[in-house]
């Protein structure tokens, strides 16, 4: 299946976290969703890789695929583990309720 590679305006809501206009865009149907742009990451990439959980839940309720590689052959997944790990290790860094703070009990 050959994808277009472009950069839309699906792109940039997700980028700026609008979810309203997103929403608008995704429901006009006018653009394909599953379009990749120059890096080869669809919407969903960005999202995750923002951190925009709002607009990650939208496009899945859409429908996109999430099989997509970017262009380092990386799907969307690859990097919401990322984005997961650095969260939880946040939080035991940060919250000294956790065990494990800073090694410190």
């Amino acid at each position: 299946i050959a994808l277009a590679i472009c950069s839309t305006i699906l792109h940039y809501a997700t980028s700026s976290n609008k979810q309203k206009a997103l929403r608008a865009i995704l429901n006009s149907r006018v653009l394909p969703i599953n379009c990749r742009d120059q890096n080869g990451q669809t919407a969903l990439h960005i999202a995750i890789i923002k951190g925009h959980i709002g607009c990650a839940q939208m496009l899945r309720n859409y429908e996109i695929d999430e099989t997509i590689p970017d262009n380092t052959g990386q799907i969307a997944a690859f990097f919401e583990k990322q984005l997961l790990r650095r969260k939880s290790s946040k939080k035991i860094l940060l919250d000294p309720s956790e065990e494990n703070f800073l090694g410190i009990y």
